[in-house]
């Protein structure tokens, strides 16, 4: 009923839980107090709460006065709180043990059953037991094992949390089983022989105490399905008990109609199976409806959740195209020169690395052709850069048209150029090297004529992508050496 661990998942719901913890204490410690003064002060009306004849013992109410005390200190988490409640434990387990050994023994001398009191009330009890004081064998066993349950409680250990729950449902059982026996008056079921029967105040103090053993650190182990927020969990919370209170008051009910003689026996067990059918079936329907409820909701929530998730793939589908066609166009980019429209340095080395891998492994021609535009430093200072630059974008376009489609021009850097021509052999690349040479001084240039250097470079076996450039290089400079606008080609 009261969460200690680290987590906290529902800080609302703990709170209740520590509210029923509280109430349970309240319920099982203020009879214990009155009988027990009842018993000290020699007061029937206190100590024979229950109108059953049969009152709870002293001792028994001191030991439910000890178990309320074990249970308010699962409220706090200090060290000394946890050894109270293992010394509490050990006086509920010696006090069961002890008035045990008294009954098996067949002792009569009073022990711990005069711990407390001793007094006329003791000795002119109605039922003339032979141990007015003592508690029963059934309160001894019970204390026994709720004592355990709260020493092991004190620990965290999943495994041990389990057994200290597992110990209190034998006290459940056999609490109800007792209430059962004074209801329907089946004296077997709380009287058994000469022995001290349970009384029924004892009983429901038992079952409150145990339940709320039971709720202690309830988010760990199996008594999670009780404590969570689950459909199933609330199912059990509440169809649990009410089938439990239906059953056994439909019971008493018939019992009750048969002993003043309102019926037979016969209506009795037809009345039985009536209302047990007719309070089935309403529970049942009120927790179908409850169900149904829910699964609607979880159906609307799934078919709302199914089309966020098509309307999310859409757009991630639509971000994904527009972020693929946004990477070409940046990939374009970086492989384009902004000015002339050509490939830039960085595609020219990528194209021919992979032109010179395919060259040298098929054995095929490959002509590397380096341009440059002849004293263009001495055009921009006469006519400024804006004009340079549209030299270099119109010298961009004549080559443009110039190459063939397998072939790559690009801007090398500043007024150079550079021609990638693959499966072409000096004799063929010599022809259009001429002809863009041509077509740049044959152009109208409107400040003044502009002409271009050629350098032409072919692949051997023995050259490397680096070492062809430097050869396309080394033509252009004798190019320019042999007066410009000119073609030189080495082999």
């Amino acid at each position: 009923m009261v969460k200690l661990s680290h987590q906290q998942p529902n800080l609302h719901y703990i709170d209740e839980r520590i509210f029923l913890l509280k109430i349970t204490v309240l319920l099982i410690c203020l009879p214990s107090i009155l009988v027990l003064y009842g018993w000290l002060c020699e007061s029937r009306i206190l100590a024979w709460l229950f109108p059953s004849g049969i009152s709870m013992k002293a001792n028994s109410a001191f030991c439910f006065i000890l178990s309320s005390i074990a249970l308010v200190l699962f409220l706090t988490r200090r060290p000394l709180a946890m050894m109270v409640q293992r010394i509490l434990s050990l006086i509920l387990i010696s006090m069961g043990l002890i008035t045990a050994y008294q009954y098996i023994s067949g002792t009569d001398l009073p022990y711990v059953d005069s711990l407390l009191v001793q007094n006329q009330l003791v000795q002119n009890d109605p039922d003339n037991q032979l141990f007015s004081n003592r508690m029963s064998p059934l309160s001894a066993i019970n204390f026994i094992l709720n004592g355990l349950s709260i020493f092991l409680l004190t620990f965290r250990n999943y495994h041990i949390l389990n057994l200290a729950r597992i110990i209190t449902i034998p006290v459940i059982l056999t609490a109800i089983m007792v209430l059962i026996g004074y209801a329907y008056g089946v004296r077997e079921l709380y009287r058994f022989g000469f022995y001290v029967p349970l009384s029924p105040l004892s009983a429901i103090a038992f079952i409150e105490l145990s339940v709320a053993l039971i709720f202690i650190h309830a988010e760990r182990g199996f008594m999670r399905l009780f404590v969570g927020q689950t459909l199933g969990s609330k199912m059990v919370r509440w169809l649990l008990p009410t089938l439990i209170l239906v059953f056994i008051t439909i019971g008493w009910l018939c019992r009750q109609g048969n002993l003043m003689h309102w019926y037979n026996n016969q209506f009795e067990v037809s009345m039985l199976i009536f209302l047990t059918l007719f309070l089935s079936s309403c529970l049942i329907i009120w927790q179908a409806r409850a169900q149904h409820g829910q699964e609607l909701l979880r159906q609307r929530a799934q078919h709302a959740l199914e089309l966020n998730n098509i309307n999310l793939e859409k757009k991630v589908e639509r971000r994904t195209q527009e972020l693929k066609k946004l990477m070409e166009e940046l990939e374009a980019l970086s492989l384009t020169d902004s000015l002339t429209g050509l490939a830039n340095r960085r595609a020219f080395e990528q194209r021919l690395k992979m032109e010179w891998q395919r060259a040298t492994r098929y054995e095929h021609p490959l002509t590397v052709m380096l341009i440059d535009v002849d004293h263009f430093k001495r055009f921009n200072d006469d006519f400024g850069h804006q004009t340079g630059d549209h030299v270099l974008a119109q010298v961009g376009a004549i080559l443009q048209q110039a190459v063939r489609t397998t072939d790559l021009a690009c801007r090398y850097g500043g007024e150079e150029f550079v021609i990638i021509l693959p499966d072409t052999p000096m004799d063929d690349a010599l022809p259009i090297a001429h002809r863009i040479r041509e077509q740049v001084a044959d152009h109208r240039w409107e400040a003044r004529q502009v002409t271009v250097s050629v350098g032409v470079a072919q692949l051997n076996q023995h050259k490397t992508p680096n070492q062809l450039v430097s050869d396309a290089d080394q033509a252009l400079y004798e190019a320019k050496a042999a007066g410009r606008n000119q073609v030189i080609y080495l082999n």
